[in-house]
């Protein structure tokens, strides 16, 4: 919640227990979280339909595809002659 200057954090306490809470932003977060949003928490985020460029459509597809057995991944390059 930017205009807070707050985020909700996810924690696990060493108990096992799961909890939600607020945490301040510094103006340097803000300003890192406004500059880079997709990245700010760590975690890449995708958009969500299309790709801006060549690197995020082949992490699309890298990400899809990349627990796949190789012989599942032939099958579909030798299927893509038909289209």
């Amino acid at each position: 919640m930017p205009s807070k200057k707050e985020c909700f954090g996810f924690y696990r306490t060493k108990e096992g227990k799961n909890i939600i809470a607020t945490c301040p932003l510094t103006d340097p977060e803000l300003a890192a979280y406004e500059r880079h949003p997709d990245t700010f928490f760590g975690v890449p985020q995708r958009p969500q339909k299309g790709a801006r460029d060549a690197l995020e459509l082949y992490d699309f597809f890298h990400d899809g595809h990349k627990s796949a057995p190789k012989d599942n991944l032939l099958q579909l390059l030798e299927g893509s002659s038909d289209m």
